[in-house]
């Protein structure tokens, strides 16, 4: 759940939904309104079973397309978990840490051009790909890996590093 985070989410679920208990959509609802996630809605509809709420999928969708994304949120936490997905906006992984099942829990924020990761319990290969939305490259950068500083001085935006980030994620809004 904690992946879903910087993402703007919309669910539904029926109390009598017999392929979907409704439990785990009751749990993230919980967990969201807890962890302060700005952009997300659920409903619950009574007597839809394993069906579409009352109005179809049309509100949803609606819903979901006055929403954007933020490619490059200043906080975010990450359970690297697939092998084919290496990289959560502005890290990733060089290989997933743990085995399945026991994963470790990446937590990284940017505050003031410092980069901080933490990481609970396997020590995973990071990168950390950084823009000029995320630090200002005109002063120095630090980064913190649990505790420890690991980099401290400037960095220089790169066209080659750009392009494999862009190439990498497949995504023209996360260039780093």
């Amino acid at each position: 759940l904690e992946n879903f985070f910087n993402t703007p989410i919309r669910f539904f679920n029926c109390p009598d939904d017999t392929q979907v208990p409704v439990a785990g959509s009751r749990y993230a609802n919980a967990k969201f309104k807890e962890w302060g996630h700005k952009d997300f809605e659920y409903n619950e509809y009574v007597g839809i079973g394993h069906g579409y709420p009352p109005g179809g999928l049309s509100p949803i969708i609606e819903w979901m397309t006055m929403r954007t994304r933020n490619p490059n949120p200043k906080k975010l936490v990450w359970y690297p978990t697939r092998v084919y997905r290496k990289y959560s906006y502005w890290l990733s992984v060089e290989e997933t840490p743990g085995n399945a099942g026991e994963r470790t829990r990446v937590e990284a924020e940017i505050v003031d051009n410092v980069v901080t990761v933490k990481y609970d319990k396997f020590a995973p290969k990071l990168t950390v790909w950084l823009n000029e939305k995320l630090v200002d490259f005109s002063k120095p950068v630090t980064i913190v890996l649990n505790g420890t500083e690991k980099f401290k001085g400037m960095m220089k935006p790169s066209f080659e590093v750009a392009l494999e980030s862009a190439v990498m994620r497949n995504d023209s809004n996360m260039w780093f």
